[in-house]
């Protein structure tokens, strides 16, 4: 399922109200808080302004909250916890005819910025190198509560991506040297392959770097680069995508269906499949 970003930007649980977060262990899942699990406390500032002779409401306090979460998949039942922020919203204000006043419902809202099992803010597929998975898990694991190091992260990704393609990764100089070469140029090498996935990877590239350099960047920024390597992933390893981009290339040759594009009988059976 492709990512989405307002989900993941927005993401907290109500007591109204539960995120449908896949299980980070059999994926089929949904892991959902268990009941008298939520434990929560008022900050320090908070319970200063509620001593304070000042004017306050619901919408000015915050707190700190912990929780269990189970997921609701028979067959696996894993148990996350999870930590993080809470605050209070507004609920439309409704009317009461007797006291001719409108009233304000509020509602407690906590927003995660830790689980302890990564939860997937891209679907980790079989098809992926191994290795490119872990650098993903290491990714996801700060992706609620550290926007840069969690672009930094990444950026790595895309390292071992390389690494993975078979990009080299040192050239001999003139001086009969060898020299590293940087992911930058390295990504540029790859480009004489494949260009339009080249141009995306320097993208998440330029997106990494803000983050190693303690630039200012946001989750959209890190939503963005997963999104980018989302795709980029899929088109090289999932075999679907790389299947029906097969097809396309042939068809748009051609200039007709494929029923009526001469081929032999095995190719056009495993194209059709």
């Amino acid at each position: 399922m492709p990512l989405v970003k307002s989900f993941w930007k927005n993401l907290n649980f109500s007591n109204y109200e539960q995120p449908k977060i896949h299980c980070p262990t059999c994926k089929k899942g949904f892991i959902n808080p268990i009941k008298d699990s939520v434990k929560f406390k008022e900050t320090a500032e908070t319970v200063a302004l509620k001593k304070s002779d000042g004017p306050w409401s619901e919408m000015d306090l915050d707190f700190k909250f912990s929780c269990l979460l189970k997921c609701d998949n028979n067959n696996c039942g894993e148990v996350v916890s999870c930590a993080g922020t809470g605050f209070f919203d507004q609920d439309d204000p409704t009317f009461d005819e007797e006291t001719g006043q409108y009233w304000a419902s509020y509602f407690k809202y906590f927003k995660p910025e830790y689980f302890s099992k990564p939860i997937h803010i891209i679907e980790l597929k079989d098809l992926y190198p191994s290795a490119i998975t872990k650098k993903l898990e290491d990714s996801f694991k700060i992706f609620f509560c550290d926007s840069e190091s969690c672009a930094n992260k990444i950026r790595i990704v895309v390292e071992v991506l390389m690494d993975a393609l078979k990009v080299k990764k040192t050239v001999i100089t003139t001086g009969n040297k060898r020299k590293n070469l940087t992911l930058h140029a390295r990504i540029l090498n790859y480009g004489s392959k494949n260009k339009e996935l080249s141009d995306l990877l320097l993208a998440i590239k330029w997106i990494g770097n803000s983050g190693s350099h303690n630039s200012k960047v946001t989750k959209d920024d890190t939503l963005d680069a997963y999104r980018i390597l989302e795709y980029v992933l899929d088109k090289l390893y999932d075999k679907n995508a790389t299947h029906l981009m097969k097809m396309a290339k042939i068809i748009n040759k051609k200039r007709i269906p494929l029923s009526q594009i001469e081929l032999s009988k095995k190719k056009k059976r495993r194209l059709l499949e």
